[in-house]
C-alpha cells in the first residue's frame, strides 16, 4: 500500500486530469532511518518515519519563505509598470500565452528610487491550483539604467544587453512561459512584478522563486506591479 500521498492533485477538468502540489525529485536516508523526500517546485525536504520509536536528530529548518515573501511585498509600491501590449488588470494578448507562440510582453518600469543597484522581476499567477503560486517568468540583476523590456525576449539564461539573469519557473525551464489556464478554470490574473534592489543579487544557475525571495530579503527598496488577466473561455 502507499505511504506517501498528496503531493498529485486530481483536477476536475477531464483535459488536465492532475496537477501537483509538489514535485519529488529525489529520496535519500537520514542517518536515524527515515527517509528524506526532496520536492523542488517548494524547496523543501520532507522527513518520513513510522512509528515513534525514532527520534529525529536536529535538521536544519530552513527560512520561512511566507515571512520572506511577507516583507519583501510589503515594500513602497512606488514602481509605475506598463505595458504596450496589455493595459493595468485587461487581457495579456493571445501571442503571449503557450497556446500560441508564447511572446514575453514588454515591460517598462519608472519610479525606481535612487540608489537602486539592480531590477528584478517575477510574474506569478496566483490563481493556478498546482503548484501555487505558479511561476511564469523570473529575472534579476537587471541593470539599474534600464527602463524595460522589449517583447519577444529570448529563453537564454544570461540577456547581456540588459544585464540580467533569468531563472527557472514552475515548469524547471529557464525564461518566459506564457499563460496555459485549464478550460474550466475561468480568469486567471498574472502579476508581473517589478523589485528595485540595493544590490546585485548572487543567484545559482537555474534559481527559483524561493532563491530569489531568500536574496532579496532586506534589500527591496521599492516595487510596482502590472496585472495581466487571460480567460481561456471568455464567453
Amino acid at each position: 500500500m502507499p505511504f506517501v500521498d498528496g503531493f498529485l492533485l486530481n483536477n476536475p477538468s477531464p483535459k488536465d486530469k492532475w496537477g501537483h502540489f509538489a514535485r519529488l525529485a529525489g529520496v535519500a536516508q537520514h542517518v536515524d532511518g527515515s527517509l528524506l523526500l526532496s520536492d523542488d517546485t517548494n524547496n523543501i525536504v520532507y522527513r518520513i518515519a513510522y512509528g515513534k520509536q525514532n527520534t529525529p536528530r536536529p535538521m536544519a529548518t530552513g527560512i520561512d519563505s511566507r515571512l520572506l515573501a511577507r516583507e519583501i511585498f510589503k515594500a513602497p509600491n512606488t514602481i509605475k509598470v506598463t505595458s504596450r501590449k496589455f493595459k493595468n488588470n485587461a487581457p495579456i494578448p493571445t501571442s503571449s500565452t503557450a497556446f500560441d507562440k508564447n511572446i514575453s510582453p514588454d515591460l517598462w518600469w519608472t519610479g525606481a528610487p535612487k540608489g537602486t543597484k539592480s531590477i528584478a522581476i517575477l510574474m506569478e499567477d496566483p490563481d493556478s491550483r498546482s503548484p501555487k503560486p505558479f511561476i511564469h517568468w523570473i529575472a534579476a540583476n537587471i541593470s539599474p539604467t534600464v527602463k524595460g523590456m522589449k517583447a519577444g525576449l529570448p529563453n537564454d539564461e544570461i540577456l547581456a544587453s540588459i544585464g540580467a539573469v533569468q531563472g527557472s519557473g514552475s515548469t524547471s525551464k529557464t525564461g518566459y512561459y506564457g499563460p496555459k489556464t485549464p478550460a474550466a478554470d475561468g480568469k486567471h490574473h498574472y502579476n508581473f512584478q517589478v523589485f528595485a534592489l540595493d544590490k546585485k543579487l548572487n543567484l545559482p544557475s537555474g534559481y527559483n522563486r524561493l532563491a530569489l525571495i531568500d536574496a532579496m530579503a532586506g534589500h527591496v527598496l521599492a516595487k510596482g506591479t502590472l496585472v495581466g488577466t487571460y480567460d481561456r473561455n471568455p464567453y
